[in-house]
C-alpha cells in the first residue's frame, strides 16, 4: 500500500512574481521550458526564466491567470532542484509534479501551499524508476501516471507501469501496463475511463517494440479494451493518444518503426475502435495530436511546422492555422475557454532538438499570436567559419545561439555595410553593436567587429522594445587558423578549397596543381592585418590587407614558399593563402597551417598535384 509522506515544512505562499523588480542574473547554457497545461483558472507553464533579467537556477511550474498576472507556484530551485513534469487537476486546486533530485512525486494544494509526497510504487522496489507523465481523474480524486524505467532485477525494454492514487487514503492500485500520453494531454475521461498504448498490457516483461496498440481501461483496472489490431513486428505502431470528456472519441498517431520508411499520420476515432478517419495532407508527416474536452476538434502538426486543426465530425479537410518553418513546433493543447491553441516552439537546429523556449497561443477566431512565455535568452556564441571547439576570432562570422529573438521569421541584411540593428535586433559586444548579417527566431549571425581585442569579451542582445537578454562572457581568440574545405572520399575527409591561382578552378583529381604552380588556399581565423579590414564590409580588394602574424604551411609535413597571405577580397573574415606547390611524390597532398608566433596549428586538408 502507498501513501503520502507529507512534507516537514509546507510553502509558505505561492510567490507572486513582480516582473518589474531586479534579480540576480545568472547564467544558465539555455533557456527552458516546459509544455503547457490549461484550465478554467489560466495557463500553466515550467520555466527556468520568468521575465528577461530573472533567471532561476531551476526550472519552477507557474501559472498565468486571466489578468495576464504571472503567479510561481513551486519553489525547488532554491534547493539546487528543478521541476522535470507536472499535471494540474481540472479544478485548478492541485499540481502534480517531479524533480531531478527525486524519483518521486509531490502534490501541492495550491489554495494552502501544503504539499505531499508520493513514493516510489513498490513494483520499482530497488531501482531507480522515477514517475513521469502525471494526470488526474477529473474529479481529482485520483492521481495516476507512469513508472519509467526498469528496477534493478529487470533489463530493459521494460514495459512501462500505469499506477492510480487515490488522493484521500494515499492507496495505490497497478492499472495496466503501458505508456501514457505526455502530462498536458487529456487522457481519461470524466467517467473514468483511460486511453493508453502498449505492446503487452499484461507484463511489464514485454518489449515495448511493435507491434503497440491503443486500449481502453476503467481506472480501476477493470474493462481492458484493445482499440486497434495491429498484429506483427512490422506492423504500425499506435502512440500520442488523447479521449474527449466524454469518453467517446479519440485521437491518436500510427508510425512505422525501425528501418521502414517512417510516415507519422493522424486519426480520429471512436472510442470502441470504430469510425476511424485519417487527418491531414497524404504524403506528409504529422504528429502531436491534441483533443478538445468537448470532443468537436482536434489539432496537430504536419510537414515543416504547419499547425492544423480538423473537425471530429465529417470528412471536411483540416485547416492551417499557423505556420513555423523556423521553429520546431509540438505539445499541442486546444484551450476552449479563450478559443485558443497552445504550443512550444524550440531551434531546429538538430544539435539543439528537444530545446523548448517559448509557449504560444493562436486566438482561433482572429490568428492573433499570444506570446505566453517569450523571453530572450543568449545561450552560446559559435564561429561560422570554424570548427566550433575553436574560440571566435576578430572580423570572423559569428553564431549567436539564443531563444526567442524573434517569433516567426527569418531576416537577412540586404546590403553592405552591414546593419548594427536587424529586425528589432541589436547585438553588443563589450557594449557596442556589431554588424548583423541574420536574424531568425533562434540564433543570429554576425561579424565579431576586427577590433575587439583577445581575452573574455561580453555579448548581450537587446530589442527596439526596451527588452534585452542576459550578457554572456565568451573567449575571443587573437588567432584560430582553419583551412577552409569540402567533404571527400579521403584518408582526411576535407578536399582543401585549394584553387589554381587567379582561378576558381579547385586543384582536385581531375584537374591536379603542377609542380612549381601557385595555388590559393582559402582559410580562416588567421588574426590582424595591417591596415585593419573596416568591419561590416566585404573586404576591399584594394589595397591588400596582409596578415601581421609570421605564417607557415607544410605540404605533406615539409615548408612551402607562401608568396602573401591577405584578407580574401569580397568576403567577410576569410583569407587567401598563395604557395608554391613543390616536387610531391603522392598525389594527395596534406596541407596543415601553422602561426609561428602563436604556436598554433590548423586542421589538415588534402589538394592533388601532378606527380613528375
Amino acid at each position: 500500500m502507498l501513501r503520502f509522506a507529507l512534507a516537514s515544512t509546507a510553502l509558505a505562499a505561492a510567490i507572486t512574481l513582480s516582473l518589474s523588480g531586479s534579480a540576480q542574473v545568472l547564467n544558465p547554457s539555455s533557456l527552458v521550458v516546459l509544455p503547457p497545461q490549461q484550465n478554467s483558472t489560466g495557463v500553466y507553464f515550467g520555466t527556468n526564466q520568468p521575465s528577461s533579467l530573472h533567471v532561476l537556477p531551476g526550472t519552477e511550474v507557474f501559472l498565468r491567470d486571466a489578468g495576464q498576472n504571472l503567479r510561481q507556484l513551486t519553489n525547488v530551485s532554491g534547493a539546487g532542484d528543478s521541476v522535470l513534469d507536472y499535471a494540474v487537476s481540472q479544478d485548478g486546486t492541485l499540481l502534480a509534479y517531479t524533480t531531478a533530485q527525486t524519483p518521486a512525486a509531490h502534490v501541492l494544494t495550491i489554495a494552502t501551499a501544503k504539499i505531499a509526497t508520493i513514493p516510489t510504487p513498490p513494483a520499482c522496489l530497488g531501482g531507480s524508476c522515477p514517475l513521469a507523465r502525471l494526470h488526474f481523474s477529473s474529479d481529482s480524486k485520483y492521481l495516476f501516471f507512469n513508472v519509467t524505467g526498469a528496477p534493478s532485477n529487470e533489463t530493459p525494454p521494460w514495459g512501462w507501469p500505469i499506477y492510480a492514487m487515490e488522493l484521500n487514503s494515499g492507496k495505490a492500485h497497478l492499472v495496466a501496463i503501458g505508456e501514457l500520453d505526455t502530462s498536458n494531454q487529456r487522457v481519461i475521461s470524466d467517467a473514468a475511463k483511460i486511453i493508453f498504448d502498449s505492446s503487452n498490457p499484461y507484463s511489464t516483461l514485454a518489449e515495448p517494440q511493435p507491434p503497440v496498440n491503443l486500449y481502453s481501461i476503467n481506472l480501476d483496472g477493470n474493462d481492458l479494451k484493445q482499440l486497434t489490431n495491429f498484429q506483427n513486428v512490422n506492423a504500425n505502431e499506435a502512440s500520442a493518444a488523447s479521449i474527449d470528456a466524454a469518453g467517446a472519441k479519440i485521437a491518436f498517431q500510427v508510425s512505422v518503426p525501425y528501418n521502414q520508411s517512417t510516415t507519422t499520420k493522424i486519426y480520429r476515432a471512436s472510442i470502441d475502435g470504430t469510425e476511424v478517419v485519417q487527418l491531414g495532407p497524404p504524403g506528409l508527416l504529422c504528429t502531436s495530436p491534441s483533443m478538445a474536452a468537448s470532443g468537436t476538434r482536434i489539432a496537430f502538426l504536419c510537414g515543416s511546422g504547419d499547425l492544423y486543426l480538423g473537425s471530429t465530425t465529417g470528412y471536411d479537410d483540416p485547416d492551417i492555422v499557423a505556420s513555423f518553418p523556423y521553429s520546431a513546433i509540438g505539445n499541442l493543447v486546444i484551450d476552449e475557454s479563450t478559443n485558443e491553441l497552445l504550443f512550444t516552439s524550440g531551434p531546429t537546429d538538430p544539435f539543439r532538438l528537444g530545446e523548448l523556449g517559448s509557449v504560444f497561443g493562436i486566438q482561433l477566431a482572429s490568428g492573433e499570436l499570444d506570446r505566453i512565455q517569450f523571453e530572450r535568452h543568449l545561450s552560446d556564441i559559435e564561429n561560422t567559419d570554424l570548427a566550433s571547439d575553436l574560440a571566435p576570432v576578430p572580423g570572423g562570422i559569428i553564431t549567436v545561439e539564443a531563444s526567442n529573438i524573434r517569433a516567426n521569421t527569418l531576416i537577412q541584411a540586404k546590403s553592405t555595410p552591414l546593419p548594427e540593428t536587424l529586425g528589432t535586433a541589436t547585438l553588443l559586444v563589450n557594449g557596442k553593436a556589431a554588424p548583423i548579417v541574420s536574424v531568425g527566431p533562434w540564433e543570429l549571425t554576425a561579424q565579431l567587429p576586427w577590433n575587439v581585442p583577445a581575452g573574455a569579451a561580453s555579448f548581450q542582445l537587446v530589442f527596439a522594445d526596451g527588452e534585452k537578454s542576459q550578457s554572456l562572457e565568451e573567449k575571443v581568440a587573437l588567432n584560430s587558423p582553419w583551412l577552409e574545405g569540402f567533404a571527400a572520399n579521403n584518408n582526411f575527409g576535407c578536399q582543401a578549397a585549394a584553387y589554381h591561382s587567379g582561378t576558381t578552378e579547385l586543384a582536385n583529381q581531375t584537374n591536379p596543381a603542377k609542380v612549381g604552380e601557385t595555388i590559393d588556399l582559402i582559410t580562416s581565423g588567421l588574426g590582424p592585418t595591417n591596415p585593419v579590414v573596416p568591419t561590416g564590409i566585404p573586404t576591399p580588394s584594394t589595397p591588400a590587407f596582409p596578415i601581421t602574424g609570421a605564417l607557415n604551411v607544410y605540404l605533406d609535413s615539409t615548408p612551402s614558399q607562401v608568396k602573401s597571405a591577405v584578407a580574401e577580397p569580397g568576403a567577410f573574415g576569410k583569407y587567401k593563402v598563395s604557395v608554391v606547390v613543390p616536387a610531391v611524390t603522392d598525389p594527395q597532398v596534406q596541407v596543415t597551417l601553422q602561426l609561428n608566433g602563436e604556436g598554433l596549428t590548423s586542421n589538415s586538408c588534402i589538394f592533388y598535384a601532378a606527380v613528375p
